[in-house]
C-alpha cells in the first residue's frame, strides 16, 4: 500500500467535490470508444524518440511476472498528444505504445495473463482504457460519468484477466454547499462520511465494457481468495469486516466486528491476522511493524511482531514488502536498502535518491528508478546474483 493512503482517499473526495458543477452536463454514453494503437519495435532503446518524454518522473511503473519493464512518459501540458508506453523486454526487445494518458492521476494495472494494461486516460474521452497488446488495440471499458455515478479514483486493478475493479460514487450525494460553508468542521466531516458510505464497488467486463456491482455501496473490498470463490470485505459504514461469497454477495459472514487501515487476513483455517503496530492516519504512515495474531474461537491470540523495515533504514524511507515476504526494501533520497527479513541482514544496494521501486512477483529482483544526468533511468538488482543492472535507457 502506498504511503498515507488515508490522505490520499480524502484528497480524491475534495476533488470530486470541487468537480460537482460539471457533473451533470455529461450525457450517458451509449457506445465504448474504440482505436488502434501504433506499435514500434526495437532491439535497444531509441531515446532520440522518446527522450523528452522521461526527462520527467514517468508516470507509469511496472515489473511484469515475465520480468519486462513497464514505463509511461510524462505528457506535456501544453499539448494534447499520445505519450510513450514502453515495455523493455527481458530479452531486450523494445515496444513502444503510443497512448494518451491523465496527466495529473495517472495508473497502470497489468492483467494476470499479462495481454491487457489498464490506465486511465483524457482523451478522446476521459475514464478507464485497456490496452490490448496482442491485437493493438485500446478500449474505452469505464467512462468517467455512467448512470448518475463517476469514476471515485483512477485507480483500476484487475479481478481477473476478463474483469476489471473500478469505484464510483452517486454524484446525488455529493453536497457542494455543505463543503462551502466558511470552515464547518462538521459539516464538512458529515459530507466525507456521506460520500464514503456511496463509494460502490463495480466489476466491468474489458470486452463488453458490461458493469455490474460487485458490492452494496460504502463496502470496500480487501482481498481475493486464491480460488476467486470468496472476498474479504470492510463495511465502511459499520467499520466491520465480512467475509462475502464471490458469485452472491448476499452470502456473508462477520469476521471482525472492528477494521482497522492495513489490516490483512490470510486464507487459511485458523485465520492469522496481521496489523500495523500503529495503524495509518492523516498525519503518520503505517508503520513497518506488524502485529500478528491468530484468530481463535473468536479471540484473537498474539503470535508475533515482524518489523519490515529496520533501524539502518533512513526514517524517511518508503517501504515495500518482497511478495513472499521473505525480503523488504526501504528506499528514499538516502537511497536503497535491502533487508532480509529471518536474518535481519540489511545491506545498502544503491546510493543515489530512489524516486520508485517495484518487486518482481518472484521475489528475486528489486527494479528501482534514479535520476540520470538527460532522463530518469531504470536499473534492476538481483538478489540471487547479488548485482545490479540499467535497463533504462
Amino acid at each position: 500500500m502506498r504511503y498515507n493512503e488515508a490522505n490520499f482517499k480524502l484528497t480524491a473526495i475534495f476533488v470530486i467535490l470541487l468537480n460537482v458543477p460539471y457533473l451533470f452536463l455529461i450525457a450517458r454514453q451509449e457506445h465504448l470508444f474504440a482505436m488502434k494503437i501504433k506499435e514500434e519495435v526495437f532491439t535497444s532503446v531509441p531515446m532520440i524518440k522518446i527522450e523528452k518524454y522521461f526527462r520527467s518522473k514517468p508516470i507509469g511503473f511496472l515489473f511484469s511476472p515475465q520480468d519486462d519493464i513497464i514505463l509511461v512518459g510524462k505528457p506535456s501540458f501544453e499539448e494534447s498528444q499520445p505519450v510513450p508506453l514502453v515495455i523493455v523486454k527481458s530479452n531486450k526487445e523494445v515496444h513502444i505504445f503510443w497512448i494518451y494518458v491523465t496527466p495529473f492521476t495517472f495508473y497502470i494495472a497489468l492483467s494476470p495473463n499479462h495481454r491487457f494494461i489498464a490506465y486511465s486516460a483524457e482523451f478522446p474521452q476521459k475514464g478507464i482504457w485497456v490496452l490490448d497488446t496482442f491485437t493493438k488495440e485500446t478500449k474505452l471499458v469505464a467512462p468517467e460519468f455512467r448512470d448518475g455515478k463517476m469514476i471515485f479514483t483512477d485507480f483500476p486493478y484487475f479481478l481477473d484477466s476478463k474483469h476489471l475493479i473500478i469505484k464510483r460514487v452517486d454524484t446525488k450525494q455529493v453536497e457542494v454547499s455543505s463543503v462551502k460553508n466558511n470552515g464547518n468542521h462538521q459539516k464538512s466531516t458529515q459530507v466525507l462520511r456521506r460520500l464514503l458510505s456511496s463509494i460502490e464497488e463495480e466489476i466491468v467486463d474489458i470486452e463488453t465494457g458490461e458493469e455490474k456491482s460487485l458490492l452494496p455501496p460504502g463496502e470496500e473490498l480487501i482481498s481475493v481468495s486464491p480460488d476467486k470463490k470468496w472476498f474479504y470485505v470492510v463495511d465502511r459504514v459499520r467499520n466491520k469486516v465480512l467475509k462475502v461469497k464471490a458469485d452472491n454477495p448476499s452470502v456473508r459472514e462477520e469476521i471482525l466486528n472492528w477494521y482497522v487501515p492495513g489490516l490483512r487476513l490470510s486464507w487459511t483455517t485458523p485465520l492469522y491476522i496481521g496489523m500495523p503496530d500503529q495503524p495509518p492516519t492523516l498525519d503518520r504512515p503505517p508503520s513497518n511493524k506488524c502485529r500478528c495474531y491468530k484468530l481463535e474461537n473468536g479471540t484473537l491470540i498474539f503470535q508475533k511482531t515482524v518489523f519490515y523495515g529496520d533501524n539502518k533504514f533512513p526514517r524517511t524511507s518508503i517501504v515495500y514488502i518482497a511478495p513472499n515476504k521473505k525480503y523488504s526494501v526501504g528506499f528514499g533520497k538516502s537511497g536503497l536498502y535491502l533487508k532480509q527479513i529471518d536474518t535481519k541482514k540489511v545491506m545498502r544496494i544503491e546510493k543515489k535518491e530512489i524516486i520508485d521501486a517495484r518487486w518482481n512477483p518472484s521475489s528475486t529482483k528489486v527494479a528501482y528508478i534514479v535520476k540520470g544526468k538527460e532522463v530518469y533511468e531504470v536499473w534492476v538488482y538481483n538478489i540471487i546474483r547479488g548485482s545490479k543492472q540499467k535497463v533504462f535507457p
